[in-house]
């Protein structure tokens, strides 16, 4: 891994705090995108202020005794912003007093850590819901890579491929090259990875007919944003039927034919981009089954990590639960 790639995980632990690589270590197993995607510190507090290049310069063929004109690239400047997302637990104290009785207080901070783990997988499930869907028209939210890759070819060359479905029950599939100059996530400047974590102790609180009882309280935070500076670096395979795809096992071959499609729309690989793809479990049965097939030689499983990942050409195929299977027709 590049130094200049730091995983979420790396900068959890440059921040000296174990609650926060523990944090971590349950958003990635929950979530495997969470450990493609390369972190950069905002450069101003929450914001982070870039440059984007739209344009590559032209060189000029010169002759002796004659000059050529000044080339210059063209490029953008953006402002990108980290969202707040923010979630209080609440576990039954006398649900802790019972652990404690059994376990002494390492049973109950056990416990309590143990029921905190579904609130914590529910912050990773919703940062990857919003990097691929967060809305432009929500400020609160980070802007979502299905809102950079909103449209078909149409005389210009675009990231987005047509997979060829219709109806209301499509998915996208996405080739995305991570890096710090290509697509990469966002942390506040001075942060522990944007993430925290802060026990409140025992409160009253009410459950949902009114009533009170004793809860132990924890507040739970990530500021986190998404940059994409290249979008050469991000392919949408849009208009995946998922019914069709599930009925007829021959839809797995369109899905190999878009995806060799999707690479080769990708740029040039650096030391210091991952590439990955994404899509739903349904696909990736399917082409699981296919790699099955002796005389397929594009797909394959490769060890990561002590487990066995499927591959399409050397590069790993991820499930996807945020990606949605009723998605409107991209056009």
């Amino acid at each position: 891994m590049p130094a200049n790639y730091p995983t979420l995980m790396d900068v959890a632990r440059r921040s000296g705090d174990p609650s926060i690589s523990n944090i971590v270590e349950i958003l990635n197993k929950s979530n495997p995108i969470l450990d493609d995607i390369p972190w950069i510190e905002c450069n101003s507090g929450v914001t982070h202020i870039t440059t984007i290049r739209t344009g590559i310069p032209t060189p000029t063929w010169r002759m002796l005794n004659a000059g050529v004109p000044l080339g210059k690239s063209t490029t953008k400047q953006i402002k990108a912003h980290c969202g707040m997302l923010e979630i209080y637990s609440e576990i039954d104290a006398k649900q802790v007093d019972l652990a404690r009785r059994n376990g002494g207080q390492q049973g109950a901070a056990d416990y309590l850590a143990s029921e905190n783990v579904a609130f914590i997988e529910g912050f990773g499930q919703e940062i990857a819901r919003v990097f691929f869907y967060g809305d432009p028209s929500l400020p609160a939210e980070p802007v979502g890579l299905c809102n950079y890759y909103t449209s078909l070819p149409s005389g210009s060359e675009t990231n987005v491929i047509d997979g060829g479905g219709e109806g209301s029950d499509n998915t996208s599939i996405w080739v995305i090259q991570w890096g710090p100059d290509s697509v990469h996530g966002l942390y506040p400047q001075g942060s522990k990875a944007g993430l925290s974590e802060k026990y409140l102790g025992v409160h009253t609180v009410k459950d949902a007919s009114g009533n009170q009882f004793q809860a132990h309280r924890t507040h739970y935070g990530w500021d986190a944003g998404l940059v994409v500076r290249d979008w050469r670096s991000a392919v949408r395979i849009a208009n995946v039927d998922l019914s069709d795809a599930i009925a007829n096992a021959s839809g797995a071959v369109d899905i190999l034919t878009t995806l060799t499609k999707a690479v080769y729309k990708l740029p040039k690989k650096s030391s210091q981009s991952r590439t990955a793809i994404y899509m739903r479990k349904e696909l990736i049965t399917l082409l699981d089954l296919q790699c099955q097939s002796k005389s397929n030689l594009l797909l394959s499983y490769a060890d990561i990590s002590g487990r066995p990942v499927l591959h399409f050409r050397g590069i790993p195929i991820r499930e996807q639960e945020t990606l949605l299977a009723t998605e409107t027709l991209v056009s």
